[in-house]
């Protein structure tokens, strides 16, 4: 093209393309520019892209707005245009944006018209078949994200564009499923929701095709596929996998799990034909001969051949992930059936039959077999695209002379329907072809076309597998002897216990608690899987039974092994973990449910009272005396953990790590549930949660209510936003500064809490609670710079708030009220902490020393009365811990009700030889003149003096008493204030008057406090 040329078409682009980008007239102006540049150059694939680009936006607005814009793009047939470019190999970055063009225009399409449009002409399908440069990744991701986008576009009336019924040929299906095996992980995923839009689609030619054809290859090569992850997984564990480098290990069993949910959602969908050669394919190819013979050490492999095995640990950890995945009863209970009885026939009883029956013969061969083909080779088999029909994958084999004086049975049922499908694709009818057996290593086909050419084929030959000794007995030609026995309940035949007898024995704890969690992990997946067949578990008694003349049904057997693993977790340094012994509890509720009679038998009952006594000698161990703060801060921890505590089985099986062998230290980051105790200190916690366990279990089996536990009960505690009644309470006005906000409260302490209220407008001496507490949880600290203040802090137990509920700077008017505040809050901690330390002490069967418990004073319990008024709602419990808000608060004036005097202060020296009253009556005075705008809370004022000795007169001990003094002058009748006897003896005149104003309060106490 000459310069002249090249600035001709520039300026035809310049002058006449249109100025609207989304129209008719600029579809028109890009078709002319795709006539103009039909071969693509490195000069113009920029904006040859550029116009697929603007093509796509142009159909995407034409389908909403205008639909002549489809009409010229189905007149001109453009679509040829992205084929036509594509097969001229245009390099990766057309290839790119082609391809991402197609899948924007296809996702982005409603209109059922304008798919209709885009689908015919069979352009789409000749994308699909085009050999693009799949080794490039980005290529690849393209082309699949490609292929499912068009996979959302399938019902049963755009499946007909895609799938040729008359050449029986379904691109879209077979050329996704050969990247089933993919080595990235998008791609797999990709295609597995690419064949389950497939199975979805109602149209029974297009199922009757994929049985009949794709059907065998597809799963057999996907079984093999998951086979090799699991022995990949085997192999990684026993050789490189450790708590530090578990990244590979964690992908392995992500993937399988992927694998059977994706098995879940083709059984899901209920497609009958497909579903029965998959769990053909599943039972005889990868659980029984992989996953079932993997639990015992006996050989059940092929005679000369060495069938792969994986750990027995594995096997339980894989089986309880496909009993938890999987629930179609078709593959479910054989499964099962074959596990608890050993049948390895998979006979099942009429009572047992599910909805469909397996077609598979009993004596096919069974094991982890390689398939015989590729899957792009097994599919060159069924293609109708000129492929020649290659070996298949195997063939039923015929009894004969050949194959030994007791002959030999057929194979499975895929490979009989597979050798079908073969011969009716060859020869078109079934009775066209014989197979015989020409040696040991292969089978012979002869089939004669209509064509009259006669063809052979030589197919692999498997060898018969070992015959385990109940196998022996069936073969034809012997006396087969009956079942050995049946169980009581719906006289199922019992054949073999050998992999029963492998579950119970995993129960039994040896050095690790591994293959018992798994173990009960399968045993729990069972009683919760709703594919098996209940009479199935009912016979093994797994499941709750109706009681028998009073008496409890269950079974005994695998009881007695349950028990025996929680009194291993009682004893001194076991290898049990926490997550164990829930679990096992967990199984023991499912095995015996809900009864209002015995649970249990009277030996079993005594068993569980003896690992009860044992759990207690085992906390005692860690017990250090009434006064082992630490010890009550993790024991009401652990009980507030216990009873959060939930083992989600699923959630535990995706847990890569416990395949590893237990660690006990928390640098692997695994939680403490799923390890062992690490010191001291976490040992002290199991003890703790294993007595919590085995107690409430003890409780729940003798239907007896808990009364002891927890030891504060945050039910009975008031709430953030409760009214209050405050009348005669002792309260401390007090300015609160938590980071940058501040506010003035009230604050009271009661016998187990804390309290922050506010005066309420409405009613006479009652009170907003606006922050609450447990004192146990509240720490003092003075502030060195300031002996007016204190700094309070309240630690919260809540899982998800790590950081303080409170942690708060409180200013007092003086360095009195100050002492006042921090003495009664600590003496009501320590005596409330004893208070709970003697019930714990009662709850492990030891003495309460009493002289522990008199030696701090126990604090008087203050009763708050709630507004029982609608308006009183409660908010926050105090076992929340929730930090509220501290706002300003609309009280002005700062007034103290509670004075003490203490022994010791900047302002009265312990040393002085006496107290002076002259002092108290001129501090009392400032107190008897209320300031302007006192809130009608304030009623009374209660100071409390340093008390003599009785020895020594005048000499303080440190303690001190409580003096009310009235606010309101003594000629007012109907307002008192509370008061509290002052030791007897000579006391100054002053002391008089205010035992007199004291006397005279106490006759009219306030009803509604109660002092106990």
């Amino acid at each position: 093209m000459s310069v002249w040329q090249k600035q001709k078409n520039w300026l035809n682009e310049v002058f006449w393309k249109p100025k609207k980008t989304l129209s008719l007239e600029q579809l028109k102006f890009q078709h002319q520019v795709l006539l103009r540049n039909p071969t693509v150059t490195e000069g113009n694939k920029h904006h040859l892209v550029e116009t697929f680009r603007s093509i796509a936006e142009i159909l995407i607005w034409g389908d909403q707005n205008d639909s002549r814009v489809f009409d010229f793009f189905l007149e001109k047939n453009m679509q040829s245009f992205f084929l036509k470019t594509l097969t001229q190999n245009p390099g990766r970055y057309v290839c790119l944006q082609l391809l991402q063009t197609l899948s924007i225009l296809f996702e982005n399409i409603r209109n059922e018209t304008s798919i209709y449009y885009l689908l015919s002409n069979n352009h789409v399908n000749s994308i699909i078949v085009l050999k693009l440069d799949f080794s490039d990744e980005e290529v690849l991701a393209y082309y699949i994200s490609f292929l499912k986008t068009l996979s959302f576009k399938l019902n049963k009336h755009t499946v007909h564009f895609f799938y040729n019924e008359h050449l029986r040929d379904f691109p879209l299906y077979t050329e996704a499923i050969k990247f089933f095996n993919h080595s990235e992980s998008m791609v797999r995923i990709a295609v597995r929701t690419l064949t389950l839009n497939v199975y979805k689609v109602d149209d029974p030619p297009m199922l009757e095709y994929i049985r009949s054809k794709t059907a065998a290859p597809y799963f057999s090569n996907l079984v093999w596929f998951i086979g090799n992850h699991i022995i990949e997984l085997d192999e990684c564990l026993l050789s490189q996998a450790h708590h530090l480098n578990r990244g590979r290990l964690e992908s392995l069993v992500a993937e399988h799990l992927d694998h059977l949910h994706y098995i879940n959602d083709i059984l899901g969908l209920g497609v009958g034909p497909l579903n029965a050669v998959l769990t053909d394919h599943l039972l005889d190819r990868l659980f029984i001969p992989l996953y079932v013979y993997s639990l015992t050490d006996c050989s059940m492999s092929p005679e000369g051949e060495e069938s792969p095995r994986i750990s027995t640990t594995i096997s339980l950890f894989l089986l309880s992930q496909v009993f938890l995945t999987l629930s179609d009863p078709a593959l479910i209970t054989p499964l099962a059936f074959l596990i608890l009885t050993g049948d390895t026939s998979l006979t099942l009883p009429r009572l047992l039959q599910p909805g469909h029956k397996r077609e598979g013969s009993c004596g096919g061969v069974r094991g982890f077999l390689p398939p015989a083909a590729s899957l792009d080779t097994s599919l060159g088999i069924t293609g109708a695209r000129g492929y020649v029909p290659a070996r298949p994958m195997n063939v039923q084999r015929r009894k004969g002379k050949a194959e030994g004086a007791e002959g030999e049975e057929g194979s499975s049922t895929e490979s009989q329907s597979h050798m079908n499908d073969l011969s009716a694709e060859v020869q078109g009818t079934p009775q066209q072809y014989t197979h015989t057996v020409v040696d040991s290593q292969y089978v012979l086909i002869e089939a004669t076309p209509p064509s009259g050419v006669a063809m052979e084929v030589h197919v692999p030959r498997h060898k018969k597998p070992k015959e385990s000794p109940r196998e022996e007995r069936r073969q034809p030609g012997r006396t087969e002897s009956p079942p050995e026995c049946h169980t009581p309940r719906h006289g199922i035949p019992i054949a073999n216990t050998v992999f029963l007898d492998t579950l119970m024995g995993a129960l039994s704890v040896r050095t690790d608690d591994a293959r018992c969690l798994f173990t009960l992990c399968l045993l729990y997946a069972m009683t919760e899987n709703k594919g098996i067949h209940p009479k199935l578990l009912e016979a093994f008694s797994l499941r709750p039974l109706p009681a028998e003349e009073g008496a409890p049904q269950y079974n005994s057997e695998v009881v007695t092994l349950l028990l025996a693993v929680l009194d291993t977790a009682t004893a001194t340094g076991n290898s049990i973990r926490l997550v164990t012994l829930r679990l096992a509890i967990m199984l023991l509720g499912r095995l015996l449910g809900e009864s209002s009679g015995p649970a249990l038998h009277d030996h079993h009952i005594a068993l569980v009272e003896s690992i009860y006594e044992s759990s207690i000698l085992q906390l005692r161990l860690f017990y250090k005396g009434p006064g082992d703060e630490i010890f009550l801060e993790m024991f009401e921890d652990e009980y507030c953990n216990e009873n959060a505590f939930r083992v989600k089985v699923p959630f535990l099986l995706m847990d890569a790590s416990m395949l590893l062998p237990p660690t006990d230290t928390p640098l692997t980051g695994i939680e403490f549930t799923r390890r062992l105790p690490c010191g001291e200190t976490e040992r002290a916690r199991k003890a703790m949660r294993v007595f919590f366990a085995i107690r409430s279990l003890s409780q729940q089996l003798s239907h007896s209510p808990e009364k002891e536990l927890p030891l504060t009960n945050p039910s009975n505690s008031a709430c953030v936003g409760d009214i209050v009644d405050l009348n005669n309470c002792d309260l401390v006005s007090c300015t609160v500064t938590a980071g940058d906000k501040c506010s003035s409260h009230f604050m009271v302490v009661t016998e187990t809490e804390f309290l922050l209220v506010d005066p309420d407008r409405t009613k006479l001496g009652w009170g907003v609670v606006h922050f609450i507490a447990f004192l146990q949880d509240v720490d003092i600290s003075t502030d060195p710079a300031d002996s007016c203040a204190l700094f309070i802090t309240v630690h919260s137990h809540s899982a998800t708030q790590k950081r303080p509920a409170l942690s708060a700077h409180f200013q007092f008017e003086d360095h009195i009220r100050c002492m006042a505040a921090r003495q009664c809050l600590q003496r009501n901690r320590d005596c409330l902490r004893l208070a709970k330390m003697a019930r714990i002490a009662k709850l492990l069967h030891l003495p309460t020393p009493e002289a522990t418990s008199q030696s701090i004073p126990i604090p008087r319990p203050m009763q708050l009365h709630l507004d029982p008024s609608p308006s009183s709602s409660p908010h926050t419990s105090p076992a929340q811990h929730t930090p509220p808000l501290l706002h300003p608060s609309p009280l002005s004036t700062s007034v103290v009700q509670r004075v003490f005097m203490p022994a010791e202060s900047p302002s009265h020296p312990s040393n002085s030889q006496e107290f002076e009253m002259s002092d108290l009556q001129s501090y009392n005075h400032t107190l008897l003149t209320p300031p302007t705008g006192l809130s009608p809370l304030v009623q009374s004022t209660r100071v409390l003096v340093p008390s003599s000795s009785p020895g020594e007169e005048g000499d303080s001990d440190g303690s001190t008493e409580v003096a009310d003094v009235s606010l309101e002058p003594p000629e007012t009748e109907g307002e008192h204030s509370t008061a509290k006897e002052l030791p007897s003896g000579p006391q100054p005149d002053t002391e008089h008057s205010l035992v007199a104003s004291r006397e005279h309060a106490q006759a009219n106490t306030h009803p509604s406090i109660h002092i106990v």
